[in-house]
């Protein structure tokens, strides 16, 4: 079986190190700022291009009748990996350096407000059905409420915290 929350939570790690990185070479130098930029740029395409195999991949995956993974485990996995892929998508496009949403273009910003509404309806279902357990609604939700542009998602994102 494909394993999707693998690659998520491995892309999760890739972005952690290259968000630090970046961040030291703003401050140390801000005219390597296209540069990081671009560092940004390809990682962003690499997940987005990855994310849609890995995803179709186990989207059309089909357990037999011997296998225990169910179709709500599996619904389970695909949902929770797709809350993680919102939420790097997010964080991509707002928080790798001090002041990077002053940069985004027209296009960014209606990405960014696609994946923060989808954080909030996705964190909003876990909440109603009392699924909660799940440690990274926390910062997901924060950032979904603090970048969206939308007054009625920030109180929802409030809400939900």
């Amino acid at each position: 079986m494909p394993n999707l929350n693998h690659f998520i939570c491995t892309k999760l790690a890739k972005l952690s190190q290259l968000a630090m990185m970046v961040r030291q070479s703003v401050e140390a130098n801000p005219r390597s700022l296209p540069e990081n930029q671009h560092l940004i740029s390809h990682f962003k395409n690499d997940l987005t291009c990855s994310w849609r195999a890995k995803s179709q991949s186990f989207l059309a995956y089909r357990p037999d009748n011997n296998e225990l993974m169910s179709k709500v485990a599996m619904r389970r996995i695909f949902n929770s990996s797709f809350f993680q892929y919102s939420t790097a998508m997010l964080y991509l496009n707002t928080s790798m350096y001090h002041r990077q949403r002053c940069h985004n273009p027209i296009i960014r910003e209606m990405e960014i407000a696609w994946h923060a509404k989808h954080i909030l309806e996705m964190a909003s279902g876990l909440v109603k059905s009392k699924d909660t357990n799940q440690v990274y609604l926390v910062l997901s939700i924060f950032l979904a409420g603090i970048f969206s542009n939308d007054d009625h998602d920030r109180h929802r994102a409030c809400e939900l915290l």
